[in-house]
């Protein structure tokens, strides 16, 4: 199993390329973080595909967002450099196959069997015998995403790619990648993969991730009783790297969830960190509880999420339960046992709700609950 001469590495990989190589897939949508190869295989399939004839074009469009400003640019803004601009990642992340060359793309590029569309300027158009690849659909509006899936054609495949946690905008509540992840998951001869942590195969790629969850939780802007707390950690515990603290009790509150089932706050550490807020023999959350006058949990944040889910979650035994963690789209999919689901997910979802909205609040992540 392979596109290009480039093998899948990841089991979500190979649900990707299956369903690429199952023509009866006339959408082929892949969500999930940078460098699970979501564009690697996307871009693979269309350019063999025109190169083995079984398609006429292989249309690229992707949006040109600014990184300071936020904004979306389009060719009219820069009429010189956008075709490069849309294929130079095209051609980077082919490099990966040993089956074809930057000459060769180069060479399709000019003889416009791959092609680069602006998004802001298909209405009118109409794309037949083509594989359309639009990617980093997060940045792009859900109007224009949509447009481009008006102008398929005969005969013509659309393959679409995304990020909507990491590479979203943290101030858009939907971006157009969550929003086509819905409208996509049941469409007929529609086909929706979402690839999570495991999948990323790019060096470098999880660190980086790691980092940006980081930045995002340090960013949070605290209330007065976080504030409180923080500072009082700071000085209990001014060796620890401390992220973020959460006040949790008016979300438990809102749910009616009995204050003795989960703490009053969540302090959030780098990873590691934990024990240097916590002390020795648990004398240094012993003071920072008893001068904020709180019950508090203390967290840290990593990639594997099992920790952090089974320290908020109001049943103190659930993580010895949980069987997989992993990001699914804009969500955090959580897999339990049958006989657990109840436990996890709560009397009228309430637990389940809990740690939904603790994980938007600090992470702007939703959560799915699976059980198996």
């Amino acid at each position: 199993m392979e596109i290009l001469g480039v093998e899948p590495q990841t089991e979500g990989q190979e649900r990707l390329v299956e369903a690429l190589q199952d023509e009866s897939n006339e959408i082929v949508a892949s969500f999930g973080p940078t460098g699970t190869g979501k564009t690697l295989f996307c871009a693979a399939y269309g350019v063999q595909a025109v190169m083995e004839g079984d398609y006429e074009r292989f249309i690229v469009t992707r949006p040109l967002v600014d990184v300071a400003t936020k904004e979306e640019m389009s060719s009219a803004d820069m009429p010189e450099r956008f075709d490069e601009l849309i294929v130079s990642p095209i051609m980077d992340v082919l490099s990966a196959s040993p089956e074809v060359s930057r000459s060769e793309i180069e060479e399709l590029v000019e003889q416009e069997k791959i092609m680069i569309v602006d998004t802001h300027f298909v209405r009118g158009r109409t794309f037949d015998n083509a594989v359309i690849l639009l990617d980093e659909v997060q940045n792009m509006l859900p109007e224009n995403a949509g447009e481009v899936l008006a102008r398929m054609g005969h005969n013509s495949r659309l393959l679409i790619t995304g990020d909507p946690v990491f590479q979203k905008d943290i101030d858009v509540e939907r971006c157009g990648a969550t929003l086509m992840r819905e409208v996509l998951s049941e469409e007929p001869k529609a086909e929706v993969i979402d690839l999570g942590i495991r999948d990323i195969v790019r060096p470098g790629a999880r660190r980086g991730i790691h980092i940006q969850l980081e930045i995002r939780v340090r960013n949070r802007e605290l209330n007065d009783v976080e504030r409180e707390i923080l500072d009082v950690t700071m000085v209990e515990a001014p060796d620890a790297d401390v992220l973020t603290v959460l006040y949790v009790e008016p979300i438990a509150e809102d749910l009616e969830i009995k204050t003795d089932t989960v703490p009053q706050a969540v302090i959030v550490t780098k990873e590691g960190h934990v024990g240097r807020v916590v002390g020795t023999g648990g004398e240094r959350i012993e003071r920072i509880e008893a001068e904020t006058g709180m019950s508090i949990v203390v967290t840290h944040l990593t990639l594997d999420f099992v920790d952090f889910i089974a320290d908020i979650h109001p049943v103190p035994w659930i993580g010895e339960r949980i069987i997989d963690v992993d990001i699914a789209g804009p969500n955090l999919r959580v897999v339990v046992p049958e006989r657990d689901f109840g436990a996890f997910v709560g009397r009228r979802g309430r637990y389940a709700r809990f740690v939904e909205e603790v994980l938007k609040e600090l992470l702007d992540m939703g959560l799915e609950v699976r059980r198996e």
